[in-house]
């Protein structure tokens, strides 16, 4: 997929969230979307206040609702965060989400629309 994004003439960035989103400048994108990657962060405050400080107009989140026999199943480490408080969310809704193909435990997600403030 990123083969496709860089002939397209997408930028890549090869790196992990924490590594990444430090580098992006200010105000750089107009909607920043973070589906299915948050649970991989341990700590997840200084990427959410990147992500709102790259996002020009508006924030969409995507936090999974991790039992505990999925984050122990799961072959890397997974961090559970969809307990976080997000005031400034002005969207925030609990979804069935999906169901693992490989355990069949279903995770349930929240998602969330913050429209641009500061965090």
């Amino acid at each position: 997929m990123l083969h496709y994004a860089s002939k397209r003439g997408y930028k890549i960035i090869h790196k992990s969230i924490e590594e990444a989103l430090p580098e992006l400048p200010d105000s750089s994108y107009d909607f920043v979307f973070a589906l299915g990657s948050l649970l991989f962060i341990k700590e997840i405050n200084p990427s959410l206040k990147h992500i709102n400080r790259i996002a020009r107009q508006s924030v969409l989140l995507s936090l999974d609702s991790l039992t505990k026999e999925y984050i122990d199943s799961f072959t890397v480490a997974v961090f559970e965060h969809s307990k976080i408080s997000l005031p400034e969310a002005k969207d925030d809704y609990l979804i069935r989400g999906w169901t693992s193909p490989t355990t069949g435990i279903t995770i349930k997600t929240r998602m969330i629309y913050v429209p641009k403030t500061k965090w």
